[in-house]
């Protein structure tokens, strides 16, 4: 520029320039007539036009319109850079420098500038955003960030992968709140967690701190035989080494409600749906059994399905203990002791019969008719037996 404008002072026989401001060529503003003007004096069309000053009628933005002492000249700077006094403007480009606020500023909306040596790219407008656009996807070209060394930190590609962390070393991704405190962590060898709210899982409202919605739970270990060491299904809960066939702890929440403690052959305990309890192999105990224990002191009795040992009290003058065996527990491995605990049978003996067909012993009662004595029964699912 100092060069240019030491040639134009040169020829303008040693006269100096004087910038006017700027000239609209389409409607000659301001008014500019041929031959008439003040050397030096000089204008920068702001708009293209045709108006004709000293046999020049083309004039483009940019160009330059300098009085000689004489007449109009026009030096024709339509591909160069348009000074208005404050910002520089290359024609046809559309980028401003704005000097005094040191901004290079792209269209109305985006600026690209440094404060306290921070680089900014900034789109002021509130509803416009800041938009950077990739090759075709089956290129998978990279939007990236580097470190000094040019070491890829993140990267987006345009097939929608995105990349996180510096190769070589560990990286974790933080979220946080308003008050600038970490919530969520994601940690490529570290400690991660979610302490922002409640989870979901196939779900996008959930009601608890972790809610899986229709779906399951799997959590095994990479050393282990089995496939999972524990398993939340939809109605089940298993724990241990979990195998096809058995589970060291299950419980059931489907149509057969149950509880299950057992090895991989399925041998254990089981709490079946109603309360039973069943023992698949031997039970050992450490230390005393206690049974529940019924006491009897009525001349009738029918037994009840959470009847172990019946305690017979009832001494009656010249009367009969009944005791009935309802259908319903006629089942298998049913077992009932019945004990004359009053010393009194021989006088006053105890009958024991069924509610319905079903025989004890092959015989429609069983009877005690000595003191103390007692007998124990148990069912085969159709009759009863004496031990």
């Amino acid at each position: 520029m100092a060069l240019l404008t030491s040639l134009l002072n040169s020829a303008l026989g040693g006269g100096g320039l004087d910038y006017q401001g700027s000239w609209n060529a389409a409607t000659n503003t301001p008014t500019l007539a041929s031959g008439v003007g003040i050397n030096g004096y000089y204008y920068v069309v702001s708009v293209a036009g045709t108006t004709t000053l000293d046999g020049i009628s083309s004039w483009a933005v940019g160009d330059w319109v300098i009085f000689n002492g004489s007449v109009w000249q026009k030096i024709d700077n339509s591909e160069l850079w348009t000074d208005d006094g404050t910002k520089i403007t290359p024609t046809n480009v559309g980028v401003n420098i704005d000097a005094a606020a040191a901004k290079f500023i792209a269209g109305s909306n985006t600026e690209i500038y440094e404060s306290s040596g921070d680089t900014y790219i900034e789109n002021t407008s509130a509803t416009k955003s800041i938009l950077k656009k990739l090759g075709d996807a089956a290129g998978a070209t990279f939007s990236k960030v580097l470190d000094s060394a040019a070491a890829v930190l993140f990267s987006v590609a345009s097939n929608g992968v995105i990349q996180a962390g510096k190769a070589g070393e560990d990286g974790y991704v933080d979220v946080k709140d308003s008050s600038n405190t970490v919530k969520n962590r994601l940690n490529s060898n570290g400690d991660s967690f979610i302490n922002g709210g409640d989870v979901g899982i196939g779900t996008e409202t959930p009601d608890e701190l972790l809610e899986v919605y229709n779906g399951n739970i799997k959590v095994g270990y990479a050393t282990d035989t089995f496939s999972e060491l524990i398993q939340f299904f939809r109605n089940d809960i298993k724990i241990g080494a979990v195998s096809s066939t058995a589970n060291q702890f299950y419980i059931s929440a489907a149509t057969n409600k149950t509880l299950n403690l057992t090895d991989d052959n399925g041998d254990g305990i089981k709490v079946l749906d109603g309360g039973d309890f069943q023992v698949s192999k031997n039970a050992i105990f450490d230390g005393g059994i206690t049974r529940n224990v019924t006491t009897v002191n009525a001349a009738t009795y029918d037994l009840l399905v959470s009847d172990d040992i019946l305690n017979v009290t009832y001494t009656g003058t010249g009367a009969v203990t009944s005791l009935t065996l309802p259908t319903a527990q006629v089942v298998t491995g049913r077992t009932i002791v019945i004990k004359d605990a009053a010393g009194n049978a021989g006088t006053n003996s105890i009958t024991v019969d069924t509610e319905g067909s079903e025989k004890i012993d092959g015989q429609d009662t069983a009877v005690i008719n000595g003191d103390y004595d007692s007998i124990t029964i148990y069912s085969d699912g159709t009759n009863w037996f004496i031990v």
